[in-house]
């Protein structure tokens, strides 16, 4: 709705990625049991930890009118995005689970913010003759292509596949 009211089009779109973590491996799924999934399906739902939630800007209706936008990718977008790490459940004492446990003090020390800039695909901007495929990229466009990304959290910044 705040794209429709300020620009009368869709220049931010919300999307979303998934790569599975390192929880989702056979080993960490033994130990943390299905509260992250058993599968790929269950993993993409519930699986936190390696969802992404992405801004994507369209920066071809951002610019000014002029040779650079002439020239500019219609598809090529920027896109910003949030995730986190360590979100794997159980707030107890590991050394006695039936001893009652701050959660605050697991959660400061396991669990952590992650933050992503990163070029986008805007396949929407994709034009075909075909209007089936027109509509199967508009769909699709709510998931975000994997592409190289900054990633920035505690342990500082360094680029990755998102």
């Amino acid at each position: 709705m705040l794209n429709q009211a300020l620009w009368n089009e869709y220049r931010i779109q919300r999307k979303y990625s998934y790569m599975p973590s390192i929880y989702t491996r056979s080993d960490s799924v033994a130990k943390y049991g299905s509260v992250l999934g058993k599968n790929i399906q269950e993993f993409i739902l519930k699986d936190y930890n390696g969802q992404v939630h992405w801004l994507s800007f369209r920066v071809h209706s951002f610019l000014p009118e002029g040779n650079f936008k002439d020239h500019y990718p219609r598809w090529l977008n920027i896109a910003v995005g949030y995730g986190g790490s360590g979100m794997i459940g159980r707030y107890y004492n590991p050394n006695d689970p039936t001893t009652p446990y701050d959660p605050r003090s697991v959660i400061n020390d396991r669990e952590y913010r992650k933050y992503f800039l990163s070029f986008d695909i805007d396949l929407a901007n994709i034009r075909t003759r075909s209007g089936i495929l027109n509509t199967i990229l508009q769909t699709a466009n709510m998931i975000r292509i994997p592409l190289p990304a900054l990633e920035f959290d505690r342990y500082g910044l360094r680029a990755n596949i998102r």
